[in-house]
């Protein structure tokens, strides 16, 4: 029987697995086909709107060779998978924007608060219930790689295994934060029940908190800079896959972080006006302090504490700016994409902070 979600103490427990579904659990290293390496016994049922999973089949042609006959050869069947797995439009909870984020960073710590010596980012204490997850970057050969489980509202089940992520981009759609997660994986195929990892039925577990909505996302800018319409970011580490003669599989065997392409921040802020400041920072290369705060509507257990998430970013810059043609308005926009590089002061890309009731994200048996 696959573990139920460890992750929300808002959840209501088992229910019956009617429809669609899916189920995520990070891997200790990736798994390529036929891959035992461990997978956490941390699960968790991230609401999306859409799943998918590609195999990318390349079939293997003979067409044009000479055979004895004038006419296009039949193919051969599979030749190879280049699969990738995307979830589009995720409407994370505060424990799946912690798992999204293990996932993407592959980095992080955690930490129970104790109400008086585990501080938040802001100085104030982390009540006893409450757990605090810091999380950077990883610097390593191989991202971080989970496993997931999905089903179609026909009952049609799906496996995908090694699955890396490249980026993780957030917005806000009808004033909740939405979230698509996109990169490759090593394994995706049907799956029977009965065979494992899917030896009985899984039956999801709803976490009944509520999302995080638009209003409590505070951002600390530039200073001088014009006022500030919309906001989104995305991390990014770009990953490739590798087919390696060491294993004998038509899917690739190894997810590694691509080579020469090195992981940043990046994202777009809308301005209402035209800002010398914003100029100048852009013109000038000017690095400056960012931070994204956002807030969850509603306290961790018996605490007064809420679920919030704080991105800081000491080496943000401007990158690129799209200024609206001059017409007869009161105003001219201009919307400028923006990037977190690395800051020499303080020896840092990013650090994101997240404080929820999950206690941990990752947990491998022996």
């Amino acid at each position: 029987m696959i573990v139920g979600d460890t992750g929300p103490s808002g959840a209501t427990g088992p229910t019956t697995a009617v429809g669609p579904y899916l189920q995520m659990a990070l891997e200790q290293a990736p798994n390529y086909e036929g891959g035992t390496n461990p997978v956490s016994s941390n699960v968790f049922y991230p609401p999306v709107e859409e799943i998918t999973d590609d195999e990318k089949m390349t079939v293997l042609e003979e067409k044009n060779v000479v055979r004895g006959f004038l006419a296009p050869m039949p193919h051969l069947g599979a030749a190879k998978y280049e699969p990738d797995f995307k979830l589009t439009k995720i409407h994370p909870r505060p424990s799946h924007l912690g798992f999204m984020l293990a996932w993407m960073l592959g980095s992080w710590t955690s930490q129970e608060g104790d109400g008086s010596t585990v501080l938040d980012p802001d100085g104030n204490a982390i009540p006893v219930g409450a757990y605090q997850h810091i999380y950077t970057y990883k610097f390593a050969v191989e991202p971080q790689t989970a496993r997931a489980l999905a089903c179609t509202g026909n009952q049609e089940h799906r496996l995908v295994q090694g699955a890396g992520l490249s980026d993780l981009a957030f917005a806000f759609e009808n004033g909740a934060l939405v979230c698509d997660a996109a990169g490759l994986a090593l394994v995706t195929e049907p799956i029977s029940i009965g065979t494992s990892p899917l030896t009985t039925e899984v039956t999801p577990v709803l976490d009944t908190h509520l999302p995080f909505r638009q209003g409590n996302m505070v951002i600390s800018w530039l200073g001088s800079s014009a006022l500030t319409r919309a906001f989104t970011f995305k991390f990014n580490s770009p990953i490739e896959a590798i087919w390696s003669p060491v294993h004998s599989s038509l899917f690739p065997t190894d997810l590694w972080y691509k080579n020469g392409e090195l992981p940043f921040v990046s994202g777009e802020i809308d301005k209402a006006t035209v800002a010398d400041a914003d100029w100048a920072a852009l013109a000038a290369g000017t690095q400056f302090a960012a931070q994204i705060e956002v807030f969850h509507g509603q306290n961790i257990g018996v605490t007064n504490y809420p679920s919030k998430m704080w991105v800081k970013m000491p080496g943000c810059e401007l990158t690129k700016n799209t200024k609206q043609a001059i017409k007869a308005e009161r105003r001219r926009e201009v919307k400028y994409e923006w990037e977190s590089r690395y800051d020499v002061t303080t020896d840092r890309l990013v650090t994101v902070t997240l404080v929820n009731d999950t206690p941990a994200y990752a947990t491998y048996s022996a």
